[in-house]
């Protein structure tokens, strides 16, 4: 099949030949990978982890508040609230050296 193009007459093949990506593309769309994981990974650490350890964090955070709130109010003695409250302490430790 021949195929014309402005004044030229050109064949498919040759003219989607000439059109495919060569190892320099494919080197540059590396680095640029390559770079885009460099920065996430760097602003990561900077920040305290990847987004989805976020929610392990709060969680406890927020178990803790809850069971400061209750001991405040009343609903549950001292003893009990430390007791919790070491557990929760202890499985936060655990899970971030998992």
């Amino acid at each position: 099949m021949i195929v014309r193009i402005g004044t030229a007459v050109v064949s498919p093949a040759i003219f989607f030949a000439a059109r495919r990506p060569g190892p320099r593309a494919a080197a540059l769309a590396g680095l640029v990978l390559l770079d885009i994981i460099t920065l996430n990974r760097r602003r990561w650490r900077q920040a305290g982890g990847p987004p989805w350890a976020y929610a392990a964090r709060e969680g406890t955070r927020s178990a803790e508040a809850t069971l400061a709130q209750r001991f405040a109010e009343g609903d549950i003695e001292e003893a009990e609230y430390r007791a919790r409250l070491e557990v929760l302490r202890a499985n936060r430790l655990e899970a971030g050296n998992g």
